[in-house]
């Protein structure tokens, strides 16, 4: 079941991706019109996308879920920022590639590939664990490491308080948050509305991802190894991490673990070429690590979820 559930998710990416992959090939737009996608992508989609996800029923349960995948993730994501370091200091690579390099560590792809998985292997109670996973993954997208890509691109000289806290996304974030506290229900033409602009986020990462990829020739793409070694990293590195973490040092077997650690084991996040492509940092590198790290996740994403 897991096997068939990756292959589902791997067929939907590269089918999205198609037409993106297919127009940069005939070169039928410029840059610029990619430049547009990815600003429309982090200012309206995503923040729609976090709005609509957040708007599910209150309870306490829920509180809890996110309250504890929140202290775990924070060691996870020192863990990613120490090895992103490493790695690419070892391989020569700049400020950008760094920043991109903790994002796809940081943050897996929990919504596109994980939560569909997750509830195939696990079942709808399985689903709280998924979510808490997505919530907490998405504050920490969305505040520090856009911030810090953008910091790394130029756009900005240092990451202040606005930079931080003052954009689309995180205030997205804390509308949902208030709404879903609060127990608030969106009017149906509003929820209706921010439910339309949501589905649009997929098929815009893609279609960019895309793009990106019909930039590459066969051998730019599977040909460097540096993505290899990254792509080990976010598929094996990080769900072993969280298997001491959990399996070890605090002996938790519990359905909530067996969720946490598949979530790290997820391929990188594909919105993180849209970060890149809208900051102006290396989207490229970028798109590699996405489409190598989804590809190669048919490979351990099964043998994790037999193991855990």
């Amino acid at each position: 079941m897991a096997l068939g559930e990756v292959l589902n998710s791997l067929a939907l990416i590269v089918t999205m991706m198609l037409p993106g992959f297919i127009l940069e090939k005939f070169k039928i737009f410029k840059e610029e019109f990619y430049d547009g996608l990815s600003f429309l992508a982090v200012n309206l989609f995503i923040p729609a996308l976090i709005i609509d996800c957040m708007q599910t029923d209150y309870s306490p349960e829920l509180i809890g879920d996110l309250g504890k995948t929140f202290v775990l993730w924070l060691p996870m994501l020192a863990f990613a920022a120490a090895i992103s370091f490493i790695f690419t200091k070892y391989f020569k690579y700049g400020k950008k590639q760094l920043t991109l390099a903790m994002c796809m560590l940081m943050v897996p792809n929990t919504g596109f590939v994980g939560i569909p998985l997750i509830g195939q292997l696990y079942g709808e109670e399985s689903l709280f664990f998924a979510s808490a996973c997505e919530i907490v993954g998405d504050l920490f997208l969305y505040s520090a490491v856009f911030t810090a890509i953008s910091a790394a691109a130029g756009r900005q000289s240092k990451i202040s308080f606005k930079s931080l806290f003052l954009n689309p996304p995180i205030i997205a974030l804390a509308i949902g948050l208030v709404l879903f506290l609060s127990g608030i229900k969106l009017p149906s033409f509003l929820g209706g509305t921010i439910s339309k602009l949501n589905g649009c986020t997929a098929p815009i990462a893609l279609f960019v991802l895309g793009s990106r990829l019909g930039t590459f020739s066969l051998k730019d793409f599977f040909g460097d190894k540096r993505i290899y070694v990254l792509c080990l990293l976010r598929l094996i590195v990080m769900p072993v991490f969280a298997f001491i973490i959990l399996r070890i040092f605090m002996a938790d077997t519990s359905l909530f673990s067996k969720v946490f650690i598949l979530m790290q084991g997820m391929p990188a996040a594909t919105v993180t070429t849209i970060v890149a492509q809208t900051y102006n940092s290396d989207a490229d590198f970028a798109a590699k690590g996405v489409m190598l790290s989804t590809m190669l996740s048919l490979v351990t994403l099964p043998v994790f979820a037999m193991i855990v």
